[in-house]
């Protein structure tokens, strides 16, 4: 059976041969458009591969996560009690799915019948999933992780709604639900579960407003109250905060991360208290981006609106580094509190983490020396588009060995078009050579790789050795003085070069790891102001063509580490198809593209 996925809000479609993922791809990568939705142009592709194979359809599938949500207030006299005891609204949330405007059905549906059902009598199973968004993320990271049984720990900025149903069930068991989480700021971005792989047994142990997003009548999984409510309005809502403060998008808070290791503690700037944002700080919005309120501070918040110091590092004013410091600092606070709380609550050493804090790689690494004793799951695709996988896995589904699982490579070379290119023969010793000289090279090469991380198949390369390397790709990409570039190591060399914290590998780049004091001064492009590393290893099982090149260019420099950066332009996503890169390649300033897949090296002619 063919089974089709998509998530709307962070678009992307995965497609399954009964329990085979065949391929998953985001919508941004084929736009260009970061954080783009309504994946459109991801299904036209999930349809033309079904087309062009002539694959069957009798059985075909199609489900559909992460609808928009509007509000609306409820006029039923069912809760004028409520509303007359709470003096505020309850609001109900609903799916705004688009529709064809003649024949009424999905618009997901109807492109999918018009591409190759229209001469035929076949039909398209539709589900709208039941499932909650938290629930799904929880499922995801399981089947992703190695472990048969885990503490999941779900951190995200926009995941599931809060509804009228949930609320009466909260008042049929007394629950002790704050006046505060009747109003809009209703939205589920924190909670930990118990899953087995099995999916027989599912225990929600904590929410931030506590409801419980279990399917009650569903099969799937048993239904289960949760165990504690909390009035928190999000780590990553206070991330949001700043982000959007210090210019960057609310959702980069990579960026933040990176600008905290210029800070210092500063008792005027207070983020949180326990578990709950600030409110004299941090006006949290839902489901928008949250903000900074401005006049917190007035004689601290100065040049607010001025952003020159993305450019120039003399330019900024030092509460703006001691920002970023707090937020890192409260969110990190916050997640070991969630840590041990799923700790105490499951009495489980395995744990694993879902949601966009999973992009803090600094959190995470810091995670692995506050609990050494906890066998820490950071799932690399545990972002919304990545719930398409966990929707359709079921207790069969295989761990993830890697994340190559874009669309099929050999559609890519299908008449490309290389003018302006000069192509050659080339080998691993050369492309060693070229990067050993001072060149940058860019790599495309197999399925792309899920995530936020180039993982050696949509990459640049660098020698990472160079002092003014970093200089050098910061012209090249507009890269901010306050970022950093991550590096590829050979894995057997890993723990002579970086304090592993008890990791066996990273193979996801999950983690900004601390590189030892003996070797920071070798590898001054990769390494940030903190003396951390955002780390990939590699073998030659995960990515042979990634493992020779840096096997070469360790008997050239004796470096076993290679700079690897994102194959993108400035604020895009990682390129997808091979005119994609061709185009990039153009764009930016380098010469090289290499394509393993057919041994050629592309040369931009002068």
């Amino acid at each position: 059976m063919w089974k089709i996925a998509i998530n709307i809000n962070e678009g992307a479609v995965a497609l399954y041969q009964d329990d085979n993922l065949k391929f998953f791809v985001q919508e941004e990568r084929l736009t260009k458009c970061k954080y783009d939705d309504s994946p459109y142009i991801g299904l036209d592709m999930v349809a033309n591969y079904l087309k062009d194979n002539n694959l069957l359809f009798e059985n075909l599938s199609l489900t559909i996560l992460g609808g928009r949500k509007y509000f609306e207030i409820i006029p039923s006299k069912k809760v004028n009690k409520v509303l007359k005891e709470h003096k505020t609204v309850i609001f109900r949330e609903q799916n705004t799915y688009s529709l064809a405007t003649w024949t009424g059905e999905l618009t997901y549906v109807s492109l999918l019948r018009k591409k190759f059902l229209a001469d035929s009598n076949k039909s398209i199973d539709f589900a709208d999933c039941s499932l909650s968004h938290h629930t799904i993320n929880a499922i995801t990271g399981l089947m992703n992780s190695s472990y048969n049984n885990s503490a999941i720990i779900i951190i995200d900025s926009f995941g599931s709604g809060y509804d009228n149903d949930r609320y009466a069930r909260f008042l049929s068991d007394k629950a002790n639900v704050p006046t505060e989480l009747l109003i809009n700021d209703t939205w589920e971005v924190e909670s930990i579960w118990f899953f087995d792989k099995s999916l027989n047994k599912a225990v929600k142990h904590y929410s931030n407003y506590g409801s419980n997003t279990l399917n009650p009548t569903g099969n799937i999984l048993d239904y289960n109250t949760t165990s504690e409510i909390s009035l928190n309005s999000g780590i990553m809502k206070s991330f949001e905060a700043v982000n959007t403060f210090l210019n960057f998008h609310h959702n980069d808070t990579t960026k933040t991360m990176f600008l905290a290791a210029y800070g210092k503690e500063n008792s005027r700037i207070v983020i949180s208290n326990k578990l709950t944002n600030n409110d004299k700080l941090i006006k949290t919005k839902f489901p928008n981006p949250s903000s900074i309120r401005e006049d917190y501070d007035t004689e601290l918040f100065k040049n607010i609106h001025d952003h020159s110091w993305h450019e120039d590092p003399k330019l900024i004013d030092e509460y703006k580094k001691d920002l970023a410091y707090a937020v890192q600092e409260s969110a990190f606070s916050r997640v070991c509190k969630l840590v041990e709380k799923a700790i105490e609550a499951t009495s489980d050493t395995n744990v694993v983490l879902s949601g966009k804090i999973n992009y803090n790689y600094r959190i995470n690494y810091r995670l692995l020396k506050k609990f050494p004793q906890i066998k820490f799951y950071h799932d690399p695709i545990g972002h919304c588009g990545g719930n398409t996988i966990g929707a359709l896995q079921d207790k069969s589904a295989k761990p993830l060995e890697n994340i190559y699982i874009g669309p099929n490579i050999t559609d890519y070379y299908k008449n490309p078009s290389f003018e302006g290119f000069k192509l050659i023969e080339t080998t691993v010793v050369d492309v060693a050579q070229l990067i050993n000289n001072g060149n940058i090279v860019a790599l495309f090469q197999g399925r792309s790789e899920a995530g936020a991380n180039a993982l050696g198949n949509r990459s640049i390369l660098f020698d990472p050795t160079l002092i003014d390397g970093r200089k050098t790709l910061a012209k090249l990409k507009n890269k901010k003085w306050f970022e950093s570039y991550s590096a590829s190591c050979l894995l057997e060399f890993a723990h002579d070069w970086f304090d592993m914290a008890g990791l066996s590998e990273s193979p996801f780049m999950m983690y900004a790891v601390d590189v030892l004091d003996n070797k920071k001064s070798l590898i001054p492009s990769v390494v940030h102001y903190d003396g951390s590393c955002v780390l990939q290893t590699v073998t030659k099982n995960q990515n042979s063509k990634l493992y020779d090149v840096l096997i070469e260019f360790n008997k050239l420099k004796n470096v076993p580490i290679l700079l690897n950066t994102g194959f993108h332009l400035e604020n895009s996503p990682l390129v997808e198809t091979l005119a994609d890169a061709i185009f990039t390649i153009k764009k930016l300033d380098i010469t090289y593209l290499w394509l393993p897949d057919i041994n050629k090296l592309a040369v931009k002619n002068n």
